[in-house]
């Protein structure tokens, strides 16, 4: 229609900031925050080297190792927490009780 791409420029009704779409953020954050128990668990519980606490996280939570790493990269504060409060495995189930310990 001629004219419209004025008549929209001017009269432009301005819609409403659209939700955030997509995954939900405070869920990923508990999965993070899971994973990064996990890995101290793996850690500081058993003997597994880097590489195998690597496969086992991989195999848990569906994700490539490369994306773990990245996780475990930005959980590092959280990781220094946990070494400095020391949790027992049965901290960790009581906060995990879904998971295996």
């Amino acid at each position: 229609m001629r004219g419209k791409k004025l008549f929209d420029e001017v009269f432009r009704i301005e819609k409403p900031e659209a939700r955030y779409r997509g995954r939900n953020l405070d869920l990923i954050k508990r999965r993070n925050t899971c994973l990064a128990d996990r890995y101290y668990y793996y850690g500081h519980f058993t003997d597994k080297r880097f590489e195998a606490i690597l496969d086992h996280l991989q195999a848990e939570f569906f994700l490539s190792t490369r994306t773990i790493r990245d996780i475990i990269d930005a959980q590092l504060p959280y990781l220094h927490e946990l070494k400095q409060a020391k949790p027992g495995r049965s901290t960790l189930e009581r906060k995990w009780p879904h998971l295996c310990w």
